[in-house]
This record gives C-alpha cells, structure tokens and sequence, in this order.
C-alpha cells in the first residue's frame, strides 16, 4: 500500500507548494532548481522533500541572529540553553537522517 504512493499526484502537488513558498520567502540559493535536484538526488517524491528540508535548514542557520542558531526540535524536550545547530560538513540533517532510516523499509 505504501508504494502506491510513492508518486501520488497529491504529494507531489504538496511538495510543489512548499517549493512555490520556499522560493518566495527564503534567501537565494537555498533551493535547488527541479532540475538541479532531479540530477543531484533523483526524480522521486522524496529526493523533492530532501531538497526542500535542506532549504528550510539553510534558511533557519541563515536567519538565525548572531551566533545562536535554533536548536533542532526533540519531540518532549525542552533545551535548556540556546545551542547551535550540530551539522557535519555534508549538510546533516537528523530529520532527514531519521526519514532515510525510516524509508528503507517500505
């Protein structure tokens, strides 16, 4: 059932949504053209969604004022001191680390 997903109009709708915001709202080259994305990650629903978590990440590190940066949600956690957001050079995202996990499977 999970496959017959993998290419609903419906979310691919949505994700064109959040790309049409993301381009309207965020700074410059936060976000991959379509085509720099299909090349890059691949033409799948998720490699759009990838694209579009790292936008939102460089839009928050970007926006965040001096150098205090928005901690990374825990779901039930509340941090107790502001901290920054602990990247590796490639652009790790938990989320999408926990996606990738999570995806293998369906």
């Amino acid at each position: 059932m999970i496959n017959s997903r993998k290419n609903d109009p419906d979310c691919r709708a949505a994700l064109q949504m959040i790309r049409a915001t993301i381009e309207e709202h965020c700074p410059p080259g936060v976000l991959m053209s379509e085509d720099e994305v299909n090349g890059h990650y691949g033409p799948e629903l998720f490699a759009e969604a990838e694209a579009l978590s790292r936008a939102i990440v460089l839009t928050v590190q970007r926006l965040s004022i001096g150098d205090v940066a928005k901690p990374p949600a825990q779901r039930g956690v509340q941090p107790s001191s502001p901290a920054g957001i602990n990247s590796s050079s490639d652009g790790d995202i938990p989320a999408l680390n926990w996606l990738s996990r999570n995806s293998s499977t369906q």
